[in-house]
Parts: structure tokens; C-alpha cells; sequence
């Protein structure tokens, strides 16, 4: 059964705090930043910190920029008209965590070059490398990050601003370690790169999820219809969708579909998300790739 992932209206009504686990000491809240370059590759050194962390970090930089030279070389060894360029941006740099992102494009002949970002999260208090699944470290952060996720891309693909498919759209590539991503002040940036959500003309896709988002836990007990948001199961058996179909929810809610969308499945007392969107109810069920306008009946 695919991931149950619903959308997080909730986003409006939530003020936007950094998360306590977040914080950080301010005596390595920033470091200094210089620009360096190594055989035409660039990365950045960093100082004003503790020295053993720093040192921990600019030797992973350093060695970034190395491998991409060295590539370079293998590259035009093969193709006299190949190439492997990067770029480096220090992304944030505040709150003991420094971001830098490195985009590259690697050409070896053909109608296009290859386009890719490589990201490096660091705490500046001890040097260490910092991975998505260091801040995405539970299920219910994962579940709430993932929603959140697909939501933006389902915006995106209805307002036709990106070349999104259904597939991409549910079943997008998020690996807790591989996966790119920065912070900003309010949470973390995830980066998708070309082909990964999109086609190659769209380009990069950064998608920004508050710490709000990827920390929030639903309220004990269902919310009520005047809220943005409930969560419940289905009361029983589901068998699928059908315009004008009853769906008894285990929180004793009542409601009915009201769109024409027909689609057989089958399962026992799924997940149910129902979200307010406009004026209108849509409730999305475990398993379902698409989410269907509903009307309270009780």
C-alpha cells in the first residue's frame, strides 16, 4: 500500500517558531566565510569557530572541490568538449548550522549537460555533518514532512507552473541521507533536481518546510469541522469512491462526496484526512493518490 500522505492546511494558522531542539549556544551561532578556489573548482573555507570543528569542515569542502577537479580531467580525457563546472553558495549560516550548496553541471556530449546539487549541513559546534534524517528523526516528522511535500508539488502541477506527473507527485525521491537539502530561519529547504520532480527545462525545485510543519502533532481527539483540518479512519470497510458515497468516520462524523470521481478499492478502516481548502471540504484517504470534495452530513 503506498504511504498515506494528506495536505497540511494548517500552515495559515501556525506561527512560525524555530523548534527548541533546534537551538543552538550562541557562542558558534555564525562563522566567518572566505571564498576559495581549487583548479578553477570554488568552495569556501570557513574560521571563527571552534578550530578542530572548523578544520573538520574545511577539509570535507576542500576535498569537494578536489574530487570535482579531478572529474573535470576524467571528463576531458573522454570528450575534448566535455566539462564539470560547479558553483558554491554559503545558504545560511546562522544559529550554530551552516549550509553550503554546490550546484554542478557535467557535460559528456550529447543534446544536454547533467544538472545536480550537493548539499553540506554542518553544526558549528562540533564539525559534524548533518543529514535530513538528523532533523526529519520520526515517523510523525517524516509523515508531516512528506505531506507537506506533496501538497506544494500537487499546487504547483494545478497552477501549471511545473511539469510535474502523478508519479512525481506521490512517489518522489527522499532518501533520509541523499536527500539535498538547507536551512533557512524558519526550517529547512528540500531540493529536488532536475528530472527528480520535474523535467530538465524546470530546472532545480526547492520546496521550504517550516520546522512548524515537519514538528507538528495533531491535537488528542478529532478536530472539529470548524477546524482546517481532521483526522480520522474510515469507520469500516472502504470500498473506493462514487459521487454521492457516505463515508461514517470513526470520530462519528458523517460526510458525503460530492465530486464525480469514480475509483474501485478496497480496505479496512483507512486513515482520512479532511482538509478545508477555499469553501470547499476535500478528504483524502490512505492509500489514495487523489482527494475528493466532501459535504458534512453530522
Amino acid at each position: 500500500m503506498k504511504r498515506f500522505v494528506g495536505i497540511m492546511t494548517l500552515i495559515t494558522l501556525i506561527v512560525y517558531t524555530l523548534s527548541p531542539a533546534m537551538s543552538i549556544q550562541a557562542a558558534s551561532s555564525k562563522a566567518k566565510i572566505e571564498q576559495a578556489v581549487y583548479k578553477g573548482q570554488p568552495y569556501v573555507r570557513i574560521s571563527g569557530i571552534n578550530q578542530i570543528a572548523a578544520n573538520k569542515i574545511n577539509q570535507a569542502l576542500k576535498q569537494y572541490a578536489v574530487n570535482a577537479a579531478a572529474s573535470s580531467v576524467t571528463i576531458k580525457k573522454t570528450s575534448k568538449e566535455g566539462w564539470h563546472k560547479t558553483s558554491v553558495e554559503t545558504a545560511y549560516n546562522s544559529n550554530g548550522k551552516l549550509s553550503v550548496v554546490f550546484e554542478y553541471s557535467k557535460y559528456y556530449g550529447g543534446a544536454h549537460d547533467v544538472q545536480g546539487t550537493d548539499t553540506f549541513n554542518y553544526d558549528l559546534s562540533t564539525g559534524n555533518r548533518l543529514y535530513l534524517k538528523d532533523v526529519i528523526n520520526n515517523k510523525t516528522k517524516l509523515v508531516n514532512t512528506r505531506t507537506y511535500i506533496t501538497y506544494v508539488l500537487s499546487e504547483k502541477q494545478r497552477k501549471n507552473s511545473l511539469s510535474v506527473n502523478e508519479i512525481s507527485i506521490d512517489d518522489y525521491p527522499f532518501d533520509p541521507v541523499k536527500t539535498g537539502f538547507y536551512f533557512n530561519d524558519k526550517g529547512i529547504v528540500v531540493r529536488f533536481d532536475p528530472y527528480q520532480v520535474g523535467s530538465f527545462a524546470d530546472g532545480i525545485v526547492d520546496i521550504s518546510v517550516p520546522y512548524t510543519i515537519i514538528n507538528y502533532t495533531v491535537p488528542t481527539g478529532s478536530l472539529n469541522a470548524s477546524e482546517n483540518v481532521i483526522q480520522s479512519k474510515i469507520d469500516d470497510d472502504f470500498e473506493g469512491f462514487d459521487e454521492g458515497n457516505i463515508y461514517e468516520l470513526a470520530n462519528g462524523q458523517i460526510w458525503k462526496q460530492e465530486d464525480y470521481h469514480y475509483h474501485y478499492a478496497y480496505s479496512y478502516r483507512p486513515d482520512v484526512l479532511i482538509y478545508k481548502d477555499g469553501g470547499s471540504y476535500y478528504m483524502k484517504v490512505e492509500g489514495q493518490d487523489q482527494a475528493v470534495r466532501v459535504s458534512r452530513l453530522k
